[in-house]
């Protein structure tokens, strides 16, 4: 197994992808709080009989989702500019050269150990290139499904509203429906990924903490003198 004293032969994150690191969780967190804001408290007026009805739905409490609506649309506005510029940061990745898969893995690098994971360092160091693929993999397909589904809250709701009004949605419960099972369960989704890979993570950094001897602080020693040299320009020892 490999030293604790290993260290990354590559910077993390690649250069010109460092803006978009960890921004699908940020994104999804940020529409997720602006979906809620708008839907939710718009529930209980929809299900009124005559039109919006916020008195039945609030009774003198009126006001309420006038205001939650309101933040919402400025929560859901800094979200939906967000999501913009981090399309064309990654567009901008892909034409110097990364394919979808580096962009994607950084952009849903929550943990900031893609680094580690991509090159199997540390913790990584003794799983099998198989598992390291799977926890790319979960990692990804969990911040996706969390990204679309927290997207899916507003969206989906403002297109439930658009074919309520031209008589398409039968009732206020079908658009609470549509926006918020989709848009739940794919969120769910996503966590139960994130709980999964997260177990195989804890697992390699038990056994690697565990594999690391009492004995190896001689070598943490000269790493971390080798690591202020370099930081203040001098010359480094060499690592063991």
């Amino acid at each position: 197994m490999p030293s604790r004293t290993e260290t990354p032969h590559l910077a993390w994150p690649p250069p010109g992808l460092g803006r978009i690191q960890g921004d699908l969780w940020a994104l999804a967190r940020l529409h997720l709080i602006g979906g809620l804001l708008l839907v939710v408290p718009l529930i209980p007026a929809l299900r009124a009989t005559d039109g919006l009805g916020l008195e039945n739905g609030f009774g003198e409490s009126w006001w309420v989702p006038l205001a939650t609506t309101a933040l919402a649309l400025v929560v859901l506005l800094a979200a939906y500019v967000g999501t913009v510029r981090f399309f064309r940061r990654c567009r901008t990745g892909a034409r110097i050269g990364y394919d979808w898969q580096m962009i994607g893995m950084v952009a849903s690098d929550k943990e900031r150990d893609g680094g580690l994971l991509l090159q199997g360092l540390r913790y990584f160091s003794g799983a099998s290139r198989s598992t390291l693929a799977t926890i790319r993999t979960m990692r990804l397909v969990a911040a996706v499904l969390a990204f679309v589904g927290a997207i899916w809250l507003s969206a989906g709701f403002a297109i439930g509203v658009l074919l309520a009004m031209r008589g398409l949605v039968p009732g206020p419960g079908t658009l609470s429906f549509m926006a918020l099972v989709p848009s739940g369960l794919l969120v769910l989704l996503g966590a139960f990924l994130v709980v999964l890979e997260g177990g195989l993570v804890r697992e390699l950094r038990k056994k690697w903490f565990a594999a690391s001897p009492g004995s190896d602080r001689a070598s943490e020693r000269v790493e971390a003198s080798a690591w202020m040299a370099a930081l203040k320009g001098e010359n480094a020892p060499s690592l063991p």
